[in-house]
């Protein structure tokens, strides 16, 4: 785990059905990750609901997401 304020690792992942996604350099600026484990669970599709909905929130605090 990271502190707060760490600098971010470059971050890699290969999906289970995906293309590898890569995190780009944030150049210092905040990054937010997200992992989910499955969309077809409401668990999972809840919590997506409520990023999306807190994304101006992230963008107003110059957050990437």
């Amino acid at each position: 785990m990271l502190e707060v304020g760490a600098q971010s690792p470059v971050v890699s992942a290969q999906p289970v059905f995906g293309h590898e996604v890569e995190v780009p350099d944030s150049s210092g600026r905040p990054v937010a990750l997200f992992f989910l484990r499955y969309l077809g669970s409401s668990v999972c599709r809840l919590q997506m609901a409520a990023i999306q909905t807190s994304l101006g929130r992230f963008e107003l605090a110059g957050v990437r997401v």
